[in-house]
């Protein structure tokens, strides 16, 4: 009897980019499939204004490449930083390409507001993308791709969390966040606090620390202030948390009115103005 093969596909890229940068995407999109690949561009699933979430990040799930086009515009889009989030926590491999239009490779990775780690990454300038493309073309001809479903290793629950909590917060925020933490810890959870103050020289070590312990836990918690609303790295941890099925819980601090929330995170849990007190009641309440 014939040996039933695993189900095959072409190699997928993922598209990522701000709706005033749609016709530039439509270009790569257009260029990819020249080059014997498909391509998700969320422009056909999601209209301007909104996020769909659970349709962005199946697609994700089963992306090879992710590709993520940055104008000084895109930098400040929180959906697109949830996206690059989600990418970067997948367990397999996955080819993260980072695109620049209207900035430097120099600027981006000069800048302090970044993960140090996506400085890392593959980062090309819009008037080089073509070598993308040959390269694309190689892998794309190259071989037919398994299925990412058929073949995920992803493992849908751990055993035993080594952290209840992961507390994202900015360090305007700490003293708020920092008391959360020691209520937490009187009840007799474990809690991540993590802080964005980062010393030269550490700066891997503790992204890779933060990293780990985002993954080891079993609720998100992103305090959410007038001074963390614009934060890339908040988006980036909460596309991880998502993308990994964490609980996820987005607490708001005084001076966020609704009309300045993003609005794709109407669609998770999030409370207003509350004491560490309060939160502490309803992380009980929820693990």
């Amino acid at each position: 009897m014939k040996k039933r093969s695993s189900p095959k596909t072409k190699r997928k890229v993922f598209i990522s980019h701000s709706s005033a940068d749609t016709w530039i995407a439509e270009q790569i999109d257009f260029r990819i499939k020249k080059r014997g690949a498909i391509s998700f561009l969320d422009k056909r699933k999601v209209q301007a204004g909104s996020f769909i979430a659970k349709t962005i990040f199946g697609f994700l799930k089963e992306t090879h490449e992710f590709l993520v086009l940055f104008t000084p515009g895109a930098l400040v889009k929180p959906y697109i930083w949830f996206e690059l989030g989600g990418a970067w926590s997948r367990p397999d491999s996955i080819l993260i390409v980072i695109v620049l239009h209207g900035i430097t490779i120099h600027d981006f990775v000069s800048r302090d507001d970044i993960p140090h780690f996506l400085k890392k990454l593959y980062i090309i300038e819009l008037n080089n993308i073509n070598n993308y493309f040959d390269e694309l073309s190689s892998r794309a001809s190259a071989l037919t791709f398994t299925s990412r479903r058929a073949n995920s290793k992803r493992t849908k629950k751990v055993a035993k969390w080594t952290y209840d909590a992961y507390l994202s917060y900015s360090n305007e925020d700490a003293v708020w966040a920092l008391e959360l933490a020691r209520i937490l810890h009187r009840k007799g959870l474990s809690i991540w606090s993590n802080t964005r103050e980062i010393f030269p020289g550490e700066e891997m070590l503790l992204e890779q620390q933060n990293e780990r312990a985002l993954r080891e836990s079993n609720l998100f918690v992103l305090t959410l202030s007038s001074s963390s609303i614009n934060n890339p790295l908040s988006y980036f941890e909460l596309g991880s948390a998502y993308a990994t099925g964490k609980k996820i819980l987005i607490v708001t601090q005084k001076g966020v009115s609704r009309d300045s929330i993003p609005e794709f995170l109407m669609d998770f849990k999030y409370l207003e103005e509350c004491s560490p007190n309060e939160v502490t009641k309803y992380i009980l309440r929820i693990l």
